[in-house]
């Protein structure tokens, strides 16, 4: 067998794989939705919180806001479990803009963050959106 040969059949496996690899690294998790939505103005306080990803990752931190700098108290506690759906029960919220920041680690151990916010109370005006899908945060 010509040794070129196996050098170029060897080289197109390696790129292929590399190129693989590199899609896969680059793949991450994406927070889908939540409840409430982002930018959501609601009229009267959330029973719960809920975060559902585009796969199960850990859910390690979990911070809900108030437009004043006040955090309100969730009492989340990290665990093991890894799940796409995660639910908090929220204590009842006066009105104001809140934002709920988020910390995961995926399958893969890749920690992300994000945020995203909405309102509560009829009164009270929309601040700057943010996004649901804001990972600026990411450590590889």
């Amino acid at each position: 067998m010509n040794i070129h040969k196996i050098i170029n059949g060897r080289t197109i496996f390696l790129v292929a794989l590399l190129s693989f690899m590199s899609t896969v690294a680059l793949a991450h998790t994406d927070l889908v939705s939540s409840m409430p939505a982002d930018t959501a103005q609601l009229e009267t306080s959330p029973e719960k919180l809920v975060l559902n990803f585009s796969e199960p990752v850990r859910l390690m931190q979990v911070k809900l806001v108030a437009g004043n700098g006040d955090q309100v108290q969730l009492g989340f506690n990290p665990n093991n479990q890894s799940v796409e759906k995660h639910e908090l029960s929220v204590p009842s919220l006066s009105a104001s803009q809140y934002t709920v920041t988020w910390v995961i680690l995926g399958s893969d151990g890749h920690r992300m963050e994000g945020s995203f916010g909405f309102g509560v109370g009829s009164a009270v005006a929309q601040t700057e959106p943010s996004s649901a899908e804001d990972h600026s945060a990411h450590q590889h």
